[in-house]
């Protein structure tokens, strides 16, 4: 799963060392002091046990929480294929894993030991915060209050209650709520899977906030020291975004202690579904898939994009705003804001407590002295009675400056009240075509006929010139007169993948990942003409397939023995 989100791109330069991540689960075979430690998870960690389980935090009886710190964390050495989202978490003394045992070996839980848990993490100052796990009494207002009081970004999988709408489990306005897409399949990839819970939420806000892979993941299994096994869930789905915002921390200080600003920046930086800029679907998706190479880098050229973003404090008399330049020929523009404030009290129908409403004015001249000047008609405003997530998606907008600003429409006084809200803006300019005119050529293929007995390579190799392709499948559709003996590609971090079932028959088809503008991957292929087959030429069909991209077929020409 974590190419497909693009972490391959990342993690040789940003693996999430010296960011000091939480996760809350079944407990974890990490370290020494595990009496099953996983070779991928031999850590550094400090660690709890709140339940009623003899078995420590290091001792998972369930496997829940093992599978779910692996995609995050996992080092790959049972197997580099199985390389996490961040393997740098947890490698040091000084940042180690703060381990939550909250579910006992049935995979039981209780409030009680979710909110003891929340406030030891916080007391050892978890940056992180990992929850996959259901929605428990008061928990949504515990969350809400550890981003207030406490600065922790949390990350929660959606729940696995779909397809119905409002099924989400994971309803808390300041946490980063992960819903589950597939991470394989031709014309599959990135959709949304069944059991993936649906917002809205009960007061009507918008959740998920994205999604990420979490359909036939595979992760290091608490039966053995290096063994694995593959599943499915939200569950899943939420390590591959708290693993990212590891990372990103480590990139960029500004977004550590700043929950706000983060949640903004992964939802501005993501890949819409569909490219739908209506976000028809943003109960189901968010606003879009994980991306961690836009979350951690720029292409600023014509096909690429680049990012901004601000944090500011907003009280009734104190409106905030940041201007961003915008090039000629801009495809799009995406501006996203979100803010922290206190817990709702409890019983409360409305989580949110207070009302900001996001502005977008073009070449809006000297900044104005007063928050309620007017907004021009022809310019852009998001609100919502709500929701504390607001967004707005211009296609081609005219070249310029442009100002993302907070209003206070109802915001605390910060005379009576004491505070202000912590606000963060995030925006991403893209310049390049979000449906990339995707390139799928053969590299490398024999030139002459192939002896039978023998075997032959053919490379074939995706391309893309412009944003990001999203999810690139690939597959070899027909080979008649021929069989498949080996198909391998390496990632971007230098990894090489065999790709096998089960029996160690190799595949025919699967996720290459993302590839960015200007970069490509390629798989080589290995044939060896069947001992039946005539002599002669044969076509060997190949097919790619991305979500933003569309179809393309390729066609290589081999042939064997005498010909002609």
């Amino acid at each position: 799963g974590a190419p497909t989100g693009g972490a391959d791109y990342i993690r040789p330069v940003y693996d999430g060392s010296g960011i000091t991540y939480g996760i809350m689960d079944s407990g974890f075979n990490v370290g020494t002091a595990s009496p099953t430690m996983h070779q991928d998870l031999h850590k550094w960690g400090l660690g709890m046990n709140f339940t009623n389980d003899d078995a420590g935090v290091w001792h998972d009886q369930n496997g829940h929480g093992t599978f779910v710190l692996s995609i995050a964390a996992g080092l790959g050495v049972a197997d580099s294929r199985f390389r996490s989202v961040a393997p740098g978490i947890g490698g040091s003394s000084s940042y180690r894993i703060r381990g939550a045992k909250i579910f006992n070996s049935s995979g039981s839980g209780n409030s009680a030991w979710n909110n003891d848990a929340m406030e030891w993490l916080a007391g050892e100052e978890a940056q992180i915060v990992n929850y996959s796990g259901r929605d428990l009494d008061g928990q949504t207002r515990k969350m809400d209050a550890m981003a207030w009081n406490d600065r922790q970004f949390y990350v929660a999988s959606a729940g696995n209650s779909g397809p119905g709408a409002g099924t989400i489990t994971s309803p808390a306005k300041t946490a980063m709520t992960v819903g589950n897409v597939r991470q394989k399949g031709f014309e599959q990839v990135g959709r949304v899977w069944t059991s993936s819970s649906r917002g809205p939420t009960s007061d009507d806000r918008m959740k998920p906030n994205l999604v990420a892979p979490g359909r036939w993941i595979t992760g290091a299994s608490h039966l053995s020291g290096d063994g694995y096994h593959t599943s499915t869930g939200t569950s899943l789905a939420a390590p591959h975004v708290s693993g990212t915002a590891a990372s990103v921390m480590q990139h960029y200080p500004s977004f550590q202690w700043r929950p706000m600003l983060l949640r903004a920046w992964l939802m501005a930086t993501s890949i819409l579904h569909d490219d739908d800029t209506t976000l028809s679907e943003a109960n189901s998706y968010g606003l879009g898939r994980l991306s961690a190479y836009k979350a951690h880098w720029k292409r600023d050229n014509p096909n690429g994009w680049r990012g901004h973003w601000a944090w500011r404090q907003v009280h009734r008399n104190n409106y905030a705003y940041r201007d961003i330049e915008v090039p000629e020929n801009t495809h799009r523009l995406v501006v996203v804001m979100t803010w922290d404030e206190p817990p709702a009290s409890a019983g409360a129908t409305d989580q949110r407590l207070w009302d900001l409403e996001l502005w977008l004015r073009h070449n809006p001249g000297k900044a104005p002295e007063d928050p309620w000047d007017n907004i021009p008609s022809s310019q852009y405003r998001a609100w919502s009675w709500v929701d504390n997530v607001l967004y707005l998606i211009v296609d081609r907008p005219a070249a310029g400056i442009w100002r993302m600003k907070s209003v206070p429409y109802y915001a605390p006084h910060e005379f009576w009240h004491g505070y202000s809200l912590p606000v963060g803006i995030a925006a991403t300019v893209i310049r390049g075509d979000t449906r990339p005119n995707m390139n799928f050529f053969a590299s490398s293929a024999p030139t002459g006929a192939v002896e039978r007995g023998e075997t032959f390579e053919v490379e074939t190799t995706v391309s893309n010139p412009s944003y990001i392709l999203s999810g690139v499948h690939i597959e070899n559709t027909a080979s008649p007169g021929f069989r498949l003996v080996d198909v391998r590609t390496t990632r971007e971090d230098g990894v090489t993948m065999d790709f096998t079932n089960s029996f160690g028959n190799p595949l025919r088809d699967f996720t290459l990942g993302n590839i960015v503008q200007g970069r490509s991957r390629t798989v080589t292929w290995t044939f060896e003409p069947l001992t039946f087959a005539n002599d002669g030429c044969r076509d060997i069909e190949f097919r790619a397939w991305s979500e933003n991209g569309g179809t393309r077929t390729l066609d290589v020409t081999v042939c064997v023995g005498e010909v002609g």
